[in-house]
């Protein structure tokens, strides 16, 4: 049998160095080098067709690249945010998800669509919420919140729509600049909820209202039009600040988010 010579070619990252005489004596085998640094026994039409380019490694190497660790993503912290997410709600131990039946969307039972949707806007300092508390994770009901928002979004909160807005009440009552516990108390009675947030606490006190381009608005409607904390439009008219003043005047915030 005529035997190609192949000593010191190299295929892909194998380097022929040597006849494999232990061999099939019906074809040339030659053992060659891995550039890994092991040593494989290579038919030696299979190298030169480029049908065996390692001893193996490219095969491990691919198989890795493709599966868990094509992202790039595994063991950094929103990866384990997804994982932790869908541990909860295939778990039927977790009350307030598996067990009420919260799953993951279709997209986000792999990692890779979870990051598409959720990749801008997050930083290691938000966590992951969902909108609302009765809905399943996905793009649409998802967001990234700080600890603090997430708190007044948990599910024991009270939703309610106002201005065209669904919120928990604990988070009109910051912005408003009210009681949360008046505000319940409201709701508790069968107030609607324009009228549990706006209405003063005070029992016999006139509504204050004030005309702004033709049109009569109540403290909180002014707060909302100007974008202004409703807790300090109030602080600055309380302190005898005109209309005009109290909604042209930029909020100057400290540390606690208080007037200057």
């Amino acid at each position: 049998m005529s035997i190609k010579q192949l000593e010191g070619q190299t295929f892909g990252r194998l380097t022929a160095f040597g006849i494999d005489r232990s061999k099939s004596k019906k074809s040339a085998y030659w053992i060659c080098k891995c550039q890994c640094g092991n040593e494989k026994s290579v038919r030696s039409d299979h190298l030169i067709q480029g049908r065996i380019r390692s001893c193996g490694c490219l095969l491990v190497e691919a198989r890795h690249r493709s599966n868990a660790f094509k992202h790039g993503m595994k063991g950094t912290r929103i990866y384990r945010i997804w994982v932790s997410m869908k541990n909860r709600c295939n778990d039927k131990s977790y009350k307030d998800y598996g067990e009420r039946g919260i799953c993951v969307c279709e997209k986000w039972q792999n990692f890779e669509g979870f990051w598409e949707d959720m990749k801008e806007g997050y930083t290691d300092a938000l966590t992951l919420d969902r909108k609302d508390n009765d809905g399943n994770y996905c793009k649409e009901n998802c967001r990234w919140a700080t600890m603090a928002q997430q708190s007044l979004n948990k599910r024991n909160n009270h939703i309610i729509e106002f201005g065209g807005e669904r919120k928990p009440v604990a988070e009109f009552c910051q912005e408003f600049g009210i009681n949360s516990s008046t505000v319940y108390n409201r709701l508790a009675k069968g107030w609607a909820p324009v009228r549990a947030l706006t209405e003063p606490p005070n029992k016999g006190r006139e509504m204050v209202y004030y005309v702004i381009n033709g049109e009569k608005l109540s403290r909180p409607e002014v707060a909302r039009m100007f974008k202004i904390p409703a807790s300090i439009l109030w602080h600055r008219l309380n302190e005898g600040w005109g209309i005009g003043r109290a909604t042209s005047t930029p909020v100057a915030y400290r540390t606690h988010n208080h007037l200057e």
